[in-house]
């Protein structure tokens, strides 16, 4: 389902559903066959009913979706917390990356894309995005990290996860 079309039906079905209830008796009322109004009411509002468990459940199994990947992206920055702080702390102190926390860099690159590209697709809440990309560029205020950060991007790699779309500075 398109983004725009997904979030206009979210947020205003619970308008759009009673007034095309509306539309649809006065259509029914001034236009169907008189003996035959009563099925045309009772289709109508089976097929208003089906879009309203549509739009609900849908709502439910995104807000689940969400969920799963807000813990999973949670427990995996924890994991990696401790070993960025150490690694923060180094790269201040010397400037560079040390060759031995790339791939844990690259782990934590891994993990900012993956959000990046489920807030792309509309999966996670602005507000919670609003949040990662500030805690991301946290770390890539470290010159040395930032430094090895482009180097990792410049083959195309992390979904389109750029310093452009972090909106940090223009590339």
């Amino acid at each position: 389902m398109d983004k725009q079309f997904r979030r206009v039906l979210f947020n205003h079905y619970w308008w759009f559903l009673p007034l095309t209830a509306i539309i649809a008796a006065y259509l029914i009322y001034h236009y169907a066959i008189p003996g035959r109004r009563f099925e045309y009411y009772c289709a109508a509002l089976a097929a208003i009913a089906g879009v309203f468990y549509f739009v609900q459940k849908q709502k439910l199994d995104e807000f689940k979706l969400f969920s799963d990947l807000f813990k999973e992206f949670n427990k995996r920055y924890t994991d990696l917390s401790i070993e960025l702080s150490r690694i923060v702390k180094v790269a201040r102190e010397s400037d560079a990356v040390a060759e031995e926390d790339k791939v844990l860099l690259c782990k934590y690159y891994d993990l900012c894309a993956e959000e990046y590209l489920f807030w792309m697709e509309d999966r996670i809440h602005k507000d919670v995005w609003k949040a990662w990309r500030d805690g991301i560029a946290r770390y890539l205020a470290v010159g040395a990290i930032k430094r090895y950060f482009k180097s990792e991007i410049k083959d195309g790699s992390y979904y389109g996860l750029t310093l452009t779309a972090l909106r940090l500075i223009d590339e």
